[in-house]
């Protein structure tokens, strides 16, 4: 998928439709010449978009022909020759989109963008998620919300391990350690829930201490997310549609943002 301009397209294709008529050369050629650059600047325009578009070899040589007429023969070629050139380089141009694909987005504002997850903090500490979050508005731009949904749980997974970590908790699978990344949601999660019962038996009252509930608390989010999205998306279950992929985007930008602070 190429992103273009598509105002670009039509201009080119109003400016080629109206230089069709070459004026007569005048005594200095000022006149024509003007014209003349009119379409160079179309034909340099097109030369730019003719990879992204896949134009073929006759469309291409079509482009080449008609900037050899300019270049060489300005004065020579008649000028309902340059005319005849412009005219079936338009038309080969209206084929060949006919056979193109191109789509609007309704939300075009989260193309690329991490507009709900913005926040130098988020993009410091979870550099790892912010593709995955991209990944995320970008599929709720282009309409693929249940894509949108499985990105955003791929985004709480970095939350998820980065609580699990700052919580020191042991992970075992067959009764040997386990590496957090490498462990079931089910697992961390549980272990984190024995981390936070034991954090509120501590009647300790320090940073640390403080830090450490507010990190296990964060986990019930997670646990939330778990049960309303990630089972379902993820074992193919179900679909998802614009509300609630834009309701799963609200809320896992809020639980990561809660872990940022």
């Amino acid at each position: 998928m190429y992103e273009i301009d598509i105002s670009r397209l039509v201009r080119i294709l109003d400016a080629l439709q109206d230089s069709r008529i070459l004026p007569p050369c005048d005594s200095k050629g000022f006149v024509r010449r003007f014209h003349l650059q009119s379409i160079e600047d179309n034909l340099k325009d097109l030369r730019e978009l003719q990879d992204l578009l896949g134009f073929d070899g006759g469309i291409r040589q079509q482009i080449y022909y008609l900037q050899e007429k300019i270049d060489y023969d300005m004065h020579d070629t008649a000028p309902e020759v340059i005319s005849s050139l412009v005219d079936s380089l338009r038309e080969s141009l209206i084929d060949a989109l006919k056979t193109r694909k191109f789509f609007y987005m309704p939300n075009a504002s989260f193309y690329k963008s991490i507009h709900l997850f913005s926040g130098a903090s988020f993009e410091a500490r979870f550099g790892d998620a912010v593709l995955d979050a991209m990944d995320a508005e970008t599929a709720y731009a282009v309409g693929l919300y249940t894509s949108c949904v499985f990105h955003t749980m791929r985004v709480v997974e970095h939350g998820l391990r980065f609580i699990a970590a700052e919580l020191e908790v042991d992970i075992t699978d067959k009764g040997k350690p386990c590496p957090i990344e490498f462990a079931t949601w089910e697992k961390v999660l549980a272990k984190i829930e024995e981390k936070r019962i034991q954090l509120r038996q501590d009647t300790k009252s320090t940073a640390l201490v403080d830090k450490q509930r507010h990190l296990a608390e964060a986990a019930s989010h997670c646990a939330h997310l778990k049960d309303w999205f990630r089972n379902d998306v993820m074992h193919t279950r179900r679909s998802y549609n614009e509300a609630e992929a834009m309701a799963d985007l609200h809320r896992v930008a809020e639980f990561m943002s809660l872990l940022s602070k």
